[in-house]
């Protein structure tokens, strides 16, 4: 099955515009509005009948909070039609009485609801306020997962040989680790900005360095930052479909086994289909450095397109519960691949998860115009 859901880095990217000028038929309004369960993203433009230019803004609560990005959006508009939009998400778009089309470079469609200023800062507020909730019921589980003292007499030979002068890497801190591949990329992009560098031209690789690796060192190796970060740099200022070093965060399979060796362990992770690519499993090698576990080496296995995830609703239960998000399982869609449908039990929020690929669709309304209305049957 075919990806349906917009994620661009990471996260999800999706307009809010504001046209200015005495032609601007929406001028009693703010712009228009994408949102998702947890992101927003606005666009300010401004323009006239051919020009248009200004920035966008995202915002994405992710486990370590609400991240904020800020870019620059130009583009033409000529007869309500907007053309050589310079993202690769979308090259072209169509406004169209109360809302704007952008025409993604997949051949989709995706439609965005006029909003004032009043109802964004509200969908905001609603944002922040889920930050805080979920901040809480990280604290909760992580309070309800300390472990019980194990007698050595108890212990595998592996863990006690472990335990000899290393620490064993549990598997919370790996789901925290994955996650934050996505923050990285959009604190590096976010620097990129503030240099200048886009309008400037890219930096020596030194100069890129010196930026990039303070941001990257709590969660990447020197070896990692060094040879995938620094040295694919052109990556970050291209704006082709490759998808990068640091495309998106990874879910890792929190019920299979994380084998260790000292300071070395390896886990396998999925990296989730979007609407730009297909999901791939991969080798995750992770190593302690400076007394903490960071990502040191990313090996693809195979893509979702080659051979399907075969992803159970257990696995995805299991994933979410390390982030501090109960599931419960409301429907099973059987189609090529079973798709799955969750509410969740914190905030009552609806989740979608395709076995194939990992790829996920939040928001009741958004999950029902991709796979039909949801109902309680499971």
């Amino acid at each position: 099955m075919r990806s349906k859901l917009l994620i661009v880095w990471v996260v999800s990217i999706s307009f809010l515009v504001v046209a200015c000028g005495s032609n601007n038929p929406f001028s009693d309004k703010y712009g228009f509005l994408y949102q998702e369960d947890n992101h927003l993203s606005l666009v300010k433009l401004e323009g006239d009948n051919r020009k248009v230019s200004g920035t966008y803004q995202t915002f994405d609560l992710v486990e370590e909070g609400l991240v904020k990005t800020n870019r620059e959006f130009s583009g033409s508009l000529s007869n309500n039609k907007l053309e050589r939009i310079n993202i690769g998400l979308a090259k072209s778009g169509t406004v169209n009485g109360e809302q704007i089309t952008l025409h993604l470079t997949d051949g989709k469609d995706q439609a965005f609801k006029l909003v004032s200023k009043e109802e964004f800062e509200a969908a905001l507020k609603d944002l922040e306020s889920k930050e805080m909730a979920v901040k809480a019921a990280s604290v909760q589980v992580s309070a309800a997962n300390v472990e019980k003292a194990v007698p050595d007499d108890t212990k595998t030979k592996n863990e006690q040989e472990v335990e000899r002068g290393q620490t064993t890497v549990g598997m919370e801190q790996l789901v925290k680790l994955t996650n934050n591949i996505g923050k990285v990329k959009k604190e590096i992009i976010n620097t990129i900005e503030e240099k200048g560098w886009y309008d400037s031209g890219q930096p020596s690789k030194q100069a890129f360095a010196e930026v990039v690796k303070p941001i990257a060192a709590e969660y990447f190796s020197e070896t990692f930052i060094t040879e995938h970060i620094v040295g694919q740099m052109d990556a970050f200022f291209c704006y082709c479909d490759a998808p990068g070093p640091l495309h998106g965060s990874m879910m890792p399979d929190v019920l299979a086994n994380v084998n260790q060796e000292g300071d070395t362990a390896t886990f396998q992770a999925y990296r989730p289909a979007n609407d730009m690519y297909s999901g791939t499993k991969l080798d995750v090698t992770v190593v302690k450095e400076e007394d903490k576990w960071k990502i040191d080496q990313l090996t693809p296995l195979f893509g979702s397109h080659e051979k399907s995830f075969s992803l159970t609703s257990e696995q995805v239960k299991a994933y979410y519960e390390y982030r501090g998000i109960e599931l419960e399982l409301v429907k099973t869609i059987k189609e090529e691949e079973a798709i799955y449908i969750f509410r969740n039990k914190h905030n009552g929020s609806m989740l979608a998860v395709q076995s194939q690929d990992y790829y996920t669709a939040e928001g009741k309304e958004w999950i029902e115009q991709l796979y039909g209305e949801i109902g309680t049957k499971k």
